[in-house]
């Protein structure tokens, strides 16, 4: 069945939605419904590289009740959204043993063009 028709039969009292093209057809479908919707946006906002999907994503969400981002940086890439948060991933602090360890260097993350 369709987004539209899923969501229609689960009948949620809020749709929240993750990366730009789930996002777009969960704003689309989630307002045809009437449905309040929260978009979380994971990605850089220039890693979206198609200039059709681009214009669609400016178009669609300020549709969105809520649309949330990674960082402060990207908050002026999304001007018109009326209510944006920026949610940071979360970092779970871990307890150390105190006993010496192989020094380990570790990398997180994807590289991109500023």
């Amino acid at each position: 069945s369709s987004d539209l028709g899923k969501i229609k039969e689960i009948n949620p009292d809020v749709v929240v939605s993750f990366l730009t093209h789930t996002n777009i057809v969960s704003i689309l479908a989630a307002k045809t419904l009437r449905l309040p919707v929260i978009a979380c946006e994971h990605s850089n906002y220039d890693f979206l590289k198609s200039r059709v999907w681009r214009a669609v994503r400016k178009i669609v969400y300020p549709l969105s009740n809520v649309v949330t981002i990674l960082t402060n940086a990207d908050a002026v890439n999304y001007k018109k959204i009326e209510r944006l948060e920026v949610l940071p991933n979360p970092l779970t602090p871990f307890e150390s043993s105190g006993e010496a360890r192989q020094k380990i260097v570790l990398g997180v993350g994807r590289l991109t063009r500023s």
